[in-house]
Formats: C-alpha cells, structure tokens, sequence
C-alpha cells in the first residue's frame, strides 16, 4: 500500500460517510468511487499494544514519558500534566498509532483517543491506555473520532468497572473502503482539521489579547474618547446590588418538565461568556 499524502488539493466536494443499513455505502461520496464498503474488524487490519504498569517509587521528575489519559484532550495530544517513569523496558509509541483509554474512574472518558504525530514517536503509555497499530491509521483516525466507534465502546464496557478489554476492542467492525477512497476521505479530512486547528489557535490568541486588554481597561489604563474625541466622565465605583437586580432560578426535577415547551437555561448551557442552548 502506498503511503497517505497530507495534503487535500481539492476540497469542494464534501464526503458524508454514514452507513446505509442494507448496504455497506455510504450516503453521501465523493463522485470518483462506486460499489460497497467492506466491514472488517479491527484485529483484522491492525493490532493491540499494552501499555506499561508501574508503581509510584518508579515516578520521577525525568525519564520516559508516559502518556496517559490527560495527556488526550478533545482529539489530541496534550502536555499540560505529564508523567516521567524510570524503566528497563517498554513498548514504545509510533507514528500514527492510535492511543485510546481504556479504563478510567470515569466512565466518559473511556474511548478517547488520538494519533501519535511525528514530535512524539518513541514516548511510552500508561497500562489504562491501549495503543491500536495499523498501516490504515491516517484513515482509521477519523473512524475512532466518530459516533460510530463510541456507541461500539459504551456497548462493551465492563459490568463493574469503566473498561473495555482488548478482546472486545478486536471485534469492533469498521467501514472499510478500498485504499484510494481512504486515502482520500483521510487528505480530505485531515485538511479541515488543520483548518480547524488554526481557527482554534487565533481564537486563543484572540482571547489572551482581549483578557489583557479588559484589565487595562478596568484598570483604567485604557481610556476611550466619545465621537467628539472628547474624554468621557470619571469612573464611579458602585455597589453591584445598585445597578443590577438579582434573580434567583427554579428548582426543579428533570420529571416536572415534558420534552417540548419553554426552554430552561441551566449550568451546562453556559460555556466562556456565551449560552448554548
């Protein structure tokens, strides 16, 4: 099988891959490919790779990286909280192997995932991840992110504990089309996630340089001018109760409430400075 370029020359065409349930094709294609899919299972077309079991005397502050399950946030690796182990032996990542979680406190994390990318091939991983191998991974990836892959892993966690064992992950069927309609599904989808991973950067920039510029403001560092370019009145200080009124909201049971009718607005509508209803 020839290797997958990055890159996506032509991304006007816009791919749906959900599954027909009489036939293996998809919905929606890109117009060059014809017939059905296959489904395989994942230990047909890859491998399962255990991570390290350590203890807490083999921690260190340097060594071998281990990754874990904060190391994978929202798709990606993450460094924020590391983990550094002295060991003799191990197996290491590479590049594009797929690192899942596979048991956790946490029953909603179990299944997240991400690729290992090139700055990070040879790191090691935690006994609660699981790495799947496969040369199909720069296509795969985009299958483990899907509905898909997390109704089969919360089909299989276990009775009594938040995991899925390697047994199980094995037998998960996958759509599988021929290697030049992968290739292409995964240059066109890895190019909107770049795409998406710029947006994401600006955006935090974005936010570090209003963050900075709302405290000079309150500081009153800054100063604006009205549309004259004249100085506005000196600020006052108030108390909040003397320019806002307070309300409190309903306690309510999830069952007080039928499906449909007026909207309430509670916690988890409320992300950053905005409401997502």
């Amino acid at each position: 099988m020839k290797p997958f370029n990055r890159s996506a020359k032509n991304l006007t065409s816009q791919p749906h891959f959900n599954m027909s349930e009489v036939k293996n094709i998809p919905i929606l294609r890109f117009s060059e490919f014809q017939g059905n899919w296959d489904k395989k299972n994942l230990s047909e077309i890859g491998e399962i790779v255990n991570g390290i079991t350590y203890g807490p005397s083999q921690v260190q502050e340097s060594g071998i990286l281990v990754l874990r399950s904060s190391n994978v946030q929202d798709g990606r690796l993450s460094f924020h909280d590391n983990v550094y182990i002295s060991v003799d032996k191990y197996n290491p990542v590479k590049l594009n192997d797929i690192l899942i979680c596979v048991r956790n406190g946490s029953q909603r994390l179990i299944g997240k995932n991400a690729i290992i990318n090139k700055e990070f091939d040879n790191v090691g991983f935690g006994a609660f991840m699981t790495i799947y191998r496969s040369i199909f991974n720069p296509f795969l990836q985009h299958w483990f992110q899907s509905k898909d892959f997390y109704k089969n892993v919360h089909k299989n966690l276990g009775a009594t504990i938040n995991s899925i064992n390697g047994s199980d992950l094995k037998k998960f069927k996958v759509p599988f089309p021929k290697n030049n309609e992968q290739q292409k599904i995964a240059d066109f989808l890895t190019a909107v996630d770049k795409r998406i991973e710029l947006l994401e950067k600006k955006k935090t920039l974005l936010e570090t340089y209003k963050k900075g510029v709302m405290k000079k403001i309150f500081n009153q560092e800054i100063r604006f001018k009205d549309d004259n370019s004249n100085d506005f009145p000196d600020w006052e200080k108030k108390k909040l109760g003397e320019v806002v009124n307070l309300k409190h909201g309903y306690q309510f049971r999830r069952t007080d409430f039928p499906q449909v009718g007026l909207p309430i607005i509670k916690i988890g509508n409320v992300k950053g400075a905005g409401l997502f209803l």
